[in-house]
């Protein structure tokens, strides 16, 4: 059975870090808001801080990893959920509240 894990992401900053253990395998994310695009974007580096992946937008409704098959990237999806059932696109404030980043483990 597939596991389900909420990434913490914060609320209101315009930049943050934070480390996880996804699959059995540390990353660091950076999460950065671009207010000229008005969206989120994430960077993901192993644990030597090595970029992997820089500056995925976080938009809903689609698995942010599965265009990138050879990247050493999580081999679960990665998804931007709108709770609030709206179909909203992350904004500033939107995370934790209305908005959730979810890895589901294969």
């Amino acid at each position: 059975m597939a596991n389900l894990i909420q990434l913490p992401m914060a609320q209101n900053l315009p930049s943050f870090s934070f480390t996880s253990t996804l699959s059995g395998v540390a990353y660091t994310f950076n999460a950065n808001y671009n207010t000229r695009a008005d969206r989120w974007m994430l960077d993901i580096l192993d644990v030597t801080l090595t970029p992997i992946l820089m500056g995925i937008p976080l938009l809903i409704d689609r698995d942010l990893l599965a265009q990138y098959p050879t990247l050493p990237l999580p081999p679960g999806g990665l998804f931007v959920v709108d709770e609030s059932g709206k179909q909203a696109q992350p904004g500033m404030g939107s995370f934790l509240i209305n908005h959730n980043l979810l890895y589901l483990e294969p």
